[in-house]
C-alpha cells in the first residue's frame, strides 16, 4: 500500500504466481502418494520442473500483457510468499 493500490494488486499478483504453481506441485504429489504404483521420486522431478517453468511463464506474462507492471512490487509479493513456507516452520505445532 506504499506505492498506491496498483502495486498492492501487482503484489498480490507476485504472491499468487509463488503459491500457485506450488499447490499444482502439491496437488500432483498428493496424487503420486495415492497410487502405489507410482515412483514418488520422479513425480516430484517432473513436478518441481514445471513448477519452475510455470513460474517463469507467469513472470514473462506479468511483465509483457500486464499494463503499468509495477516491477518491484511483483516481485516483492512473489518474496513474500515464497518466505511464508519458511515462517510458517517457526510457528508451534497445535
Amino acid at each position: 500500500m506504499v506505492w498506491g493500490l496498483p502495486a498492492s494488486g501487482w503484489a498480490l499478483a507476485g504472491g499468487i504466481i509463488c503459491v500457485g504453481p506450488s499447490a499444482l506441485l502439491a496437488a500432483r504429489l498428493a496424487r503420486a502418494l495415492a497410487n502405489p504404483q507410482a515412483n514418488f521420486g520422479a513425480a516430484f522431478l517432473v513436478g518441481e520442473l514445471l513448477k519452475v517453468a510455470l513460474v517463469a511463464a507467469l513472470f514473462a506474462l506479468a511483465y509483457t500483457q500486464g499494463g503499468g507492471v509495477h516491477a518491484l512490487a511483483l516481485l516483492l509479493g512473489f518474496i513474500a510468499a515464497a518466505q511464508g513456507y519458511f515462517l510458517a516452520l517457526l510457528l508451534p505445532d497445535r
